[in-house]
Formats: structure tokens, sequence, C-alpha cells
């Protein structure tokens, strides 16, 4: 059978690698390190809990506990107040956690802003103070800032978990 092959994703592809390619491989394995690590205190810091153990965190997506607070219900008030997308848990973990991703093209605003909707919303849910909201992205923005010249020399003194790669 003839068909069209998707030469849309061809092109696409092929703009992706370029992108790649200018950023290089150090700075994007950088980015996503900075954002899992921006996200994993965040969360600890709006009081909580990560789903997976703090030593095998994944640059890609954080899994976060909500105890007390029904997950679907909490991403249902997130998707409709701030139009954002969190993955819910699957399976036995449905309503028991939620992910956010931050694997590909996510940028720095990406990270705050939802932090900044994850803390609004547990704010109106009474579940922290004005003042852990703030310290979550004070948090978030202290690991954000890091450039590659500062982690070199903080891997260099061991200051960094070994699980940062």
């Amino acid at each position: 059978n003839p068909y069209t092959p998707a030469v849309n994703l061809v092109f696409a592809l092929d703009e992706a690698l370029k992108m790649m390619r200018e950023e290089g491989l150090d700075k994007i394995f950088l980015r996503h390190n900075k954002h899992k690590l921006a996200m994993s205190n965040a969360v600890k810091a709006l009081n909580l809990k990560l789903f997976a153990d703090e030593n095998y965190l994944s640059p890609s997506i954080t899994a976060i506990k909500t105890e007390g607070v029904d997950a679907e219900e909490f991403r249902k008030i997130i998707k409709n107040k701030f139009d954002i997308l969190l993955a819910g848990g699957q399976d036995h973990l449905k309503g028991k956690i939620f992910r956010v991703g931050h694997l590909g093209y996510i940028n720095n605003r990406d990270i705050i802003t939802v932090i900044s909707a994850i803390s609004k919303t547990l704010l109106d849910l009474d579940k922290i103070t004005s003042q852990q909201a703030g310290e979550a992205l004070f948090i978030a923005s202290e690991y954000l800032e890091w450039n590659w010249v500062k982690f070199q020399v903080l891997q260099h003194f061991h200051l960094i978990q070994q699980s940062f790669f």
C-alpha cells in the first residue's frame, strides 16, 4: 500500500538534533539534573514526600506522594486553575502520587511555574504556609542558578551526591 511518510517527523528530528548539538550534551545533562534537584528540594520544602529514594531520583521526572490529598483531585485543580498538566500515578498508585516531567526542552521558568502552581494549590488547601511556599521557590531558584563551572567545582569537592548523574 502506498502511503505518505511522516516527513514532518523527519524535519522535527533534524531540528531537535541541531538544538541538542548547539546546546551540547554536557549542558543538557546539567540542565536536566538542575531541574531534578530544584524540583525534589522544593517538594521537600512544601512538606510533600518524594516517591523515589533520594539516591535514585530521575533527571526526567519527579514523582510526589500526596498524603492527605487525593492526587487526582490535586492534578485536576492545577489543570483547571493553571492549565498545567501533571501526570498521575498508575495502577495501585492512582490517587496517591502525581508526577512532574522535566525531560526535554523544559526551561527554568517552567520549573518555577509548576512549583508556584503546586505551592498555591497547597496554600489554598491550607496544607502549607506562605513562608513554606516562598522557601520552596527560593530553594529551587538556588539550584536553577547553577552553572557548569560551579557544578564542576562542587563535584570536585564531593559536595554533590553521587547520584547526581
